[in-house]
C-alpha cells in the first residue's frame, strides 16, 4: 500500500484520531515520511495542524516542498493540497 493510501484510509475512517500528537510527531520524524501524500487529507491536516506547521519550519526541504507545489501547477491535474497559515 503506497502513503496516498495509508492517509486516504486514515482520513476515511477517522483513524487520525486514535494517534496521539506526540506519535504524529515522531511519525513525521521519520526518514520514510513524505508530507505530500498527507496534504490531500484536509481532516487530518485540519487536526494535526500545529505539529504539521512545526514540521515546515523544522524541515529544511519544506521550502522545496511548497515552491515544486507551485512550479508544478501549471503542468498537471488540478490535485487539492491543504497548507496551513503560518
Amino acid at each position: 500500500m503506497g502513503f496516498d493510501s495509508f492517509w486516504a484510509l486514515t482520513n476515511k475512517f477517522n483513524v487520525y484520531k486514535r494517534i496521539d500528537k506526540q506519535t504524529f510527531e515522531e511519525i513525521t520524524k521519520s526518514n520514510r515520511f513524505s508530507i505530500r501524500p498527507l496534504l490531500k487529507q484536509q481532516n487530518i491536516v485540519d487536526f494535526f495542524s500545529q505539529k504539521i506547521r512545526n514540521f515546515f519550519i523544522d524541515n529544511p526541504v519544506s521550502a522545496e516542498i511548497l515552491l515544486s507545489f507551485f512550479e508544478e501547477a501549471q503542468g498537471r491535474k488540478k490535485k487539492t493540497y491543504t497548507f496551513l497559515m503560518l
